[in-house]
């Protein structure tokens, strides 16, 4: 009866590999019935793949041995068209011989697909379809070890698209992205077939050319992409005109990093339009421009001792209570030469540094601190976030550590949610699951930030402790406009939920898209149609409501 109804594929095969049973679910997912499979080979079924052939030998010499195996592999159904299944194979011995295969399989199509489709919108831009910012990392970071080990050059061109706020402002956003859409186009017939273009930003382009040094405005390269601005391009029925700015940093004499790299093309791109001109190449001149960039570093390696840091708090919103139900800790820097410094000048630069572990450390214990100060005021059912960085994993000790700090202050760890970015547990997998676990065994809540933006794989939804998903702002800012983005919500929001994990949107900034999340099902929010990111003492005011 089992073998009736079960939902997998089963096959079973003498020793010889001949069919001799399958089941209607075999059928269902193969096309291929009793009729034409009882008596044949079970080989009929393999793909003409040839790395799949290697497999096919490979799981059998095992199953051989070791009587089982079980892993992913492919179909082919009775129209030819290749099935990627989950294939678990198990001898059956009569008398100490295996007299049979039994063959237990299941469709993964769909899987495959929600990978392949992860896949792309982490790796590629949805608009222009070229490799996003992500993406020319990892192909640059591979095109440099090549250059070592070559001693070739590789040029590295930043474009920034001048003044297409404009454009945004007074055509509108769908024409803004037809216009992105235009120029990746003019983009890809131009550059050399082997150069790797991407979309760095909203206006912004990247071409890495490999072998190549560009010194002057004569350069082939340089007076291609020119050209490319000089034709008009047809917007909303009439020509309007697009000009760049092209910055230019070469390896190895400009950098040795990725990460330097970009950086000192963008540098040259910002001196370019700060002189209106429509190039630069990265110089020693610049590099005196970065002197105040070095002392910038020094003020923030002070900033910890000086007590210049503070946190301001963003509630979290439960969007069937509409009540805030948690708060999310970003650091702030009051320098006093400057002020309030935006995040996204001296956060980058804390994890580049390191300064990211003894700062990520303060955060969490001023967290902490402000907490209990609530809580002795009655406050005592919300949670604060703090996101923790990927260098913070590399502390011998952070579990004790985090785990002091809250005794210190009298705080239960199920009141703290600790926020972790998908490229961090896939650039530090063994490490980061470990120490997450020893987390949540210890009732810390594990929220994974910037959801949909990573990678491909979904496998690590299932071995980690995961207890809510943060949708990625980027996916909610166009719905429910944009259909795409609509779509992609709507299947993180039920994933999350079959998976029994909270969801939370962020970067909710209408009552559109705040009614169109509660649609979904989404069932807690953050973003500036709720609240800003506040200081402690206005936070309070709204908890005190």
């Amino acid at each position: 009866l089992v073998f009736e109804n079960i939902s997998e594929g089963i096959m079973i095969c003498n020793e010889d590999g001949i069919i001799t049973a399958i089941n209607p679910a075999f059928t269902k997912i193969t096309g291929y019935d009793e009729l034409t499979t009882i008596g044949q080979n079970a080989s009929l079924l393999n793909s003409n793949n040839a790395e799949n052939l290697d497999l096919y030998r490979q799981s059998k010499a095992i199953v051989m041995m070791q009587g089982k195996w079980k892993g992913e592999y492919i179909f082919k159904n009775n129209k030819g068209m290749d099935i990627p299944v989950h294939l678990s194979i198990s001898a059956i011995k009569s008398k100490n011989k295996i007299s049979s295969l039994m063959y237990v399989f299941s469709d993964i199509a769909e899987r495959k697909q929600a990978q392949k489709h992860i896949h792309n919108l982490s790796y590629y831009d949805p608009l222009t379809n070229l490799p996003n910012r992500l993406h020319v990392h990892e192909k640059l970071f591979d095109m440099l070890e090549v250059a070592k080990s070559t001693n070739h050059s590789i040029a590295v061109i930043y474009l920034d698209l001048n003044r297409f706020k404009t454009i945004n402002e007074s055509l509108g956003h769908q024409t803004a992205d037809k216009a992105l859409a235009l120029v990746s186009h003019r983009l890809s017939e131009t550059v050399p077939e082997d150069a790797l273009l991407g979309r760095m930003g909203a206006d912004e382009f990247i071409i890495v050319i490999e072998n190549s040094s560009i010194h002057s405005e004569d350069s082939s390269i340089i007076k291609a992409l020119t050209n490319i601005f000089k034709e008009s391009f047809e917007l909303q029925g009439q020509e309007t005109y697009i000009n760049a700015t092209l910055g230019i940093a070469h390896y190895p004499e400009d950098g040795l990093s990725v990460e330097e790299l970009i950086r000192h093309a963008e540098s040259a791109v910002a001196h370019a339009k700060k002189e209106e001109k429509y190039m630069e190449i990265y110089s020693d001149e610049l590099h005196t421009r970065n002197r105040e960039h070095i002392r910038f570093e020094t003020s923030l390696r002070k900033a910890l001792e000086r007590n210049e840091y503070v946190l301001y708090y963003q509630p979290k919103i439960d969007l069937k209570t509409s009540k805030i139900v948690g708060l999310e800790a970003l650091i702030r820097w009051v320098r006093p030469e400057t002020g309030l410094v935006p995040p996204g000048d001296f956060i980058p630069l804390l994890e580049e540094t390191g300064l990211i572990v003894p700062v990520g450390d303060w955060v969490i214990k001023e967290a902490c601190r402000q907490l209990k100060e609530w809580q002795s005021l009655g406050i005592n059912n919300i949670t604060i976030a703090v996101n923790l960085s990927g260098k913070q994993f590399n502390q011998k000790f952070l579990v004790r550590n985090i785990k002091q700090i809250l005794d210190e202050a009298g705080v239960s760890p199920e009141h703290i949610e600790l926020e972790v970015t998908e490229s961090t547990i896939m650039h530090q997998y063994e490490n980061v699951i470990n120490t997450l676990n020893e987390l949540h065994n210890q009732n810390f809540q594990i929220s994974i930030d910037d959801f949909g933006t990573g990678y491909s794989s979904l496998s690590y939804l299932k071995h980690f402790p995961i207890d809510v998903l943060k949708v990625d702002r980027s996916f909610v800012m166009e719905i429910p406009n944009d259909k795409a983005d609509t779509a992609i919500v709507n299947t993180i929001i039920s994933m999350g939920h079959n998976l029994n994990l909270k969801v939370i949107a962020e970067g909710v900034e209408t009552l559109e898209q705040m009614n169109t999340l509660k649609d979904l099902g989404c069932e807690l929010a953050q973003g500036f149609y709720f609240s800003k990111p506040l200081p402690a003492d206005e936070i309070l005011k709204l908890l005190d409501k």
